[in-house]
C-alpha cells in the first residue's frame, strides 16, 4: 500500500492506493485559515503536521509515503527546528512593496529568466523579503526556510529538503538549473544554509517509522500526474480553492507581463505552463456561506443571468498580477436574485480561466482539450458553463483523488520502476452549439480596465 498526502489550503487528504493504482482508502483532516488583516492569509503549521500524522494512522502501515501540497507557503524554522511564526500561505498578499523592490533590484526580465515569472506578490521571495522588513527579531533567529509539504515531511523524517516543482514556486530557484539561484540568494540577502537540499520528487528524503518517505511534489504537480497530464499537448484544469491551467512544456515560455508562469513538473527535468487564478471554488463557498445557500441547492441555478462577477476576493494573480484587485458585482436590479447571482459566481470564474487561456494560446500554447480535477469538478452544471465559456472540451476522470492520489503514484512509481499509465475512463463535456458567451466575455474584460485602482 502506497499513500499519499495533500496539504492543502483547508485540509490534509490521505490517499491509499495498491499496486496496481487502485484506491484502497482515504481520509481528510481539516484545519483552520488565519487571516488577521486584509489580504492577509496564514497557517499553523502544527496544523499541518496533526493532520497528517492522523491520516498516516487512519490508513495504517504503508509501503511508501509521498506528500503533495500547497506552493509558495514560507514557514520559518530556528536551529532547533522551531516555527517562528505562522505560515504565510500562498494567497497572502500582504507583499506588494516587496515585489516592487525585487522588480527594482533585479528586475523583471532577469528574474523571469532565472525563475519564470517577474517579481509576484505570493511567491515566497516576496513574503522572505516582507518577513526580513517588518519582523527582523524572527529573521534574525530563522535558521531554516521551508515550504509547506516540506516541514510535515521535515517533522516525520528530521530531513531538511524540497524538491523542483515546489522550489519552482519559491522565486528563488533557476529552472534552468534545476538549483538555487546564488544571484538571487546574494541579492536578496538570504543565505544559502538556510534554504533546504534539492532532491528529486521521485527520490527518497527520509524514513517514518522505517517507511520510506518521498520528496513528492506541488500540489497542481501531483495533481496533474493524478490525472494523466504529463506530455505536452495536454493540459489540466484544477477547480480547487484557486483555478488552475497547467500544462507540461517541453521548455521555459516567458510572459513578461506575470500573467502565467514557468515551473518545472515532478517529473525528473519537466518544465510546465502554469496560470492561477485566486478564488475559484472559494468564490462559490464564499457566496453559498453568505447568503446560506445550502449544497443540494448549488446546481438550481437559471440558465441566464444579466450579472456579471469578477471574482477578485483575494486579489488577483492570473491573467491580472494584481494584489489590490477586488470582487465586484455588476448589473444588479430589483428582480434579481441570489441564484442569478450564483450564476454570475460560476461564470466569473469561468471567464477568468478563459482569460488565462488565451495568454496560453498567445504564447504559442494550443490548449485543445483540459482534463478537470477538484472539488468544482464534481459541479456537472458548472462544468458544462466551463465548457461553454472555453470553447474547448473538458475531461472529467471517473476516479480522481486529486494531488494525493498523483502524490502516491509518485511513489508507486518510484517503488516499482515503472512508467505512468492511465487507464482512468472519462466523461466530456463538449461546447454547447447554441450557447453564445463572446458578448458577454468582452464586457468581461473590460470591466478590471475600468474598474482598476477604484477600489476603497
Amino acid at each position: 500500500m502506497h499513500i499519499g498526502i495533500d496539504i492543502g489550503t483547508s485540509g490534509a487528504k490521505a490517499v491509499a492506493i495498491d499496486a496496481s493504482g487502485i484506491v484502497l482508502a482515504q481520509h481528510d483532516e481539516s484545519y483552520e485559515l488565519y487571516s488577521p488583516r486584509d489580504g492577509f492569509a496564514e497557517q499553523n503549521p502544527e496544523d499541518w503536521f496533526n493532520a497528517a500524522v492522523k491520516c498516516i494512522a487512519a490508513l495504517g502501515k504503508a509501503d511508501a509515503i509521498s506528500f503533495s501540497g500547497q506552493m509558495h507557503g514560507l514557514v520559518l524554522l530556528d536551529a532547533a527546528g522551531n516555527v517562528l511564526r505562522p505560515a504565510i500561505i500562498w494567497c497572502d498578499q500582504r507583499t506588494e512593496a516587496e515585489a516592487a523592490y525585487l522588480t527594482d533590484t533585479i528586475g523583471n526580465e532577469k528574474l523571469s529568466a532565472i525563475t519564470g515569472s517577474p517579481a509576484m506578490t505570493g511567491f515566497t521571495a516576496a513574503k522572505i523579503l516582507w518577513v526580513q522588513n517588518n519582523e527582523p527579531d524572527i529573521w534574525a533567529k530563522t535558521a531554516h526556510i521551508l515550504l509547506p509539504k516540506d516541514y510535515v515531511r521535515y517533522k516525520l523524517t528530521g530531513v531538511l529538503s524540497t524538491e523542483p516543482s515546489d522550489a519552482a514556486g519559491t522565486q528563488l530557484f533557476d529552472i534552468n538549473t534545476l538549483n538555487w539561484s546564488g544571484e538571487l540568494l546574494d541579492a536578496l540577502k538570504i543565505p544559502l544554509d538556510r534554504l533546504p537540499k534539492i532532491l528529486a520528487s521521485n527520490e527518497v528524503a527520509g524514513f517514518y517509522n522505517n517507511t520510506p518517505v518521498f520528496s513528492g511534489g506541488a500540489d497542481n504537480a501531483c495533481g496533474a500526474i493524478g490525472i494523466g497530464v504529463i506530455k505536452n499537448g495536454t493540459a489540466m484544469l484544477s477547480i480547487g480553492t484557486s483555478g488552475v491551467i497547467l500544462a507540461p512544456v517541453d521548455h521555459a515560455v516567458s510572459d513578461k507581463l506575470g500573467r502565467i508562469h514557468t515551473l518545472c513538473t515532478a517529473a525528473p527535468g519537466g518544465r510546465m505552463l502554469m496560470s492561477c487564478t485566486q478564488a475559484a471554488a472559494l468564490s462559490v463557498k464564499w457566496f453559498a456561506e453568505t447568503t446560506g445557500i445550502a449544497d443540494d441547492e448549488l446546481e438550481n441555478i437559471p440558465d441566464s443571468t444579466n450579472v456579471i462577477y469578477l471574482p477578485y476576493l483575494n486579489g488577483e494573480r492570473s491573467p491580472h498580477p494584481d494584489p489590490n484587485a477586488r470582487g465586484v458585482f455588476i448589473g444588479l436590479t430589483a428582480n434579481t436574485t441570489k441564484y442569478d447571482m450564483l450564476r454570475a459566481v460560476y461564470e466569473g470564474v469561468a471567464f477568468s480561466q478563459r482569460e488565462c487561456l488565451d495568454v496560453f494560446r498567445e504564447l504559442g500554447v494550443e490548449i485543445k482539450t483540459l482534463t478537470a480535477t477538484g472539488g468544482g469538478a464534481k459541479n456537472r452544471k458548472w462544468l458544462q458553463i466551463f465548457a461553454d465559456i472555453l470553447r474547448v472540451a473538458i475531461s472529467v476522470p471517473d476516479v480522481d483523488q486529486g494531488a494525493a492520489y498523483g502524490a502516491a503514484t509518485l511513489a508507486l512509481l518510484a517503488m516499482n520502476n515503472e512508467q505512468l499509465i492511465m487507464n482512468n475512463k472519462t466523461t466530456v463535456y463538449a461546447p454547447g452549439t447554441d450557447t453564445d458567451y463572446s458578448g458577454k466575455y468582452e464586457v468581461y474584460k473590460s470591466l478590471y480596465v475600468c474598474l482598476k485602482g477604484l477600489s476603497i
